[in-house]
């Protein structure tokens, strides 16, 4: 999918963020995945073991899905929070996504 939703926004050096969205994928039992990259004065990859996951659904199957979680050790200044998508195997389906990040 199109990354995105994303938000551009001065950090200290803790958030938290929150997504959800609805995913599907075209192979049954097949893994989604929606996570959140971090760039700008920090950079972080957005890492499969911090992410919304559907997998165990008949293909084309979907439900809504989401992940939240308290980031620490950004680097302090402008940082560019964007949503990004992966499947292993498959065409995968993201709608209705949503990105929510508090500053701490």
């Amino acid at each position: 999918a199109t990354p995105g939703p994303q938000l551009t926004l001065t950090t200290g050096t803790r958030v938290i963020y929150m997504i959800n969205a609805w995913q599907s994928n075209t192979i049954a039992n097949n893994a989604t995945y929606s996570a959140v990259t971090i760039t700008g004065a920090s950079s972080i990859g957005g890492d499969q073991s911090r992410a919304a996951i559907t997998d165990g659904l008949g293909a084309s199957q979907g439900m809504r899905v989401g992940y939240f979680h308290m980031e620490e050790g950004l680097t302090a200044g402008s940082n560019t929070f964007t949503m990004q998508y992966h499947v292993v195997a498959g065409t995968g389906t993201f709608k209705w996504r949503r990105l929510s990040v508090i500053c701490l």
